[in-house]
């Protein structure tokens, strides 16, 4: 394989691109679904079923803690943040594979370069809402593919790391 940047290399570019647009949004956006998602998660509206319940509940959690720190705006924040380092991490993942396959080193280039200036990357890594998770397990299950294609004997590691993704796959969507 070809030598690469470290992952965390590519991700931190890409955090560093979208960190002006939570600047403007700050402290992120909200879904029309997850509006309905936070009304469920503290009982003024029943659950139903056009979101997962998994989304519902974890929303839930991050709520509890911004109610616990004594504001909504750190709900959303939290839950933006931790978002958007994962997608960062995810595609800094990609990238590097990219770049350490036989892909031809200008598309990885041109990869990072597209995930860091197009403005839906870091709009969906600040928006609470149930597609951004789901497209991010999605990834990670797929980089758990290929990565379970390279390898001449399977790691347990990442055999328990894609068994997580399709699970997440399957609690992310109803």
């Amino acid at each position: 394989p070809r030598k690469a940047r470290p992952f965390w290399q590519y991700a931190l570019i890409l955090y560093a691109c979208w960190l002006p647009y939570l600047f403007f949004i700050f402290p992120g956006t909200l879904s029309t679904d997850s509006l309905t998602m936070i009304m469920e998660a503290i009982g003024l509206r029943p659950l139903g079923n056009a979101n997962p319940i998994f989304q519902t509940m974890l929303l839930h959690c991050f709520r509890f803690v911004g109610v616990k720190l004594g504001n909504g705006d750190i709900t959303i924040i939290l839950y933006c943040g931790i978002q958007s380092i994962l997608m960062a991490w995810l595609l800094g993942v990609l990238i590097t594979r990219m770049m350490r396959s036989s892909a031809p080193r200008w598309l990885g280039i041109a990869s990072l370069v597209f995930f860091a200036i197009n403005p839906i990357f870091p709009l969906y890594a600040f928006c609470v809402g149930k597609d951004t998770n789901f497209a991010m397990a999605v990834l990670w299950l797929m980089l758990c593919c290929h990565q379970l294609c390279e390898e001449e004997k399977p790691n347990r590691w990442n055999t328990l790391f894609m068994m997580a993704a399709s699970v997440l796959c399957v609690l992310l969507r109803n």
